[in-house]
């Protein structure tokens, strides 16, 4: 099982923006509606800038938009800042 940690660094960084840009803009912390819904369509804007988008597509592609959906915000808010790794199944 792959963990959090095989992601490299600019998708993970990718996906902490996209929650925080979902945040702002949305004003909700219910993230995963919105990345499912760019994934569907093939387009993060307005919540990623291009090169951010080709990121969470690269994360998409590789685990699934399913798995993605499942992670917690704060492991990956954790995960981010340098803390521990935790493990995710491939969709």
């Amino acid at each position: 099982m792959p963990t959090i940690d095989a992601l490299t660094h600019p998708q993970l960084l990718a996906l902490v923006r996209f929650i925080e840009a979902c945040q702002r803009l949305r004003g909700s912390i219910h993230w995963r509606t919105t990345f499912y819904d760019c994934t569907r369509r093939g387009d993060f804007a307005p919540f990623a800038k291009a090169e951010e988008g080709k990121y969470l597509r690269e994360l998409m592609d590789e685990f699934g938009p399913l798995v993605v959906c499942y992670l917690k915000t704060a492991d990956v808010m954790r995960a981010a800042a340098g803390g521990p790794p935790f493990r995710i199944e491939r969709g």
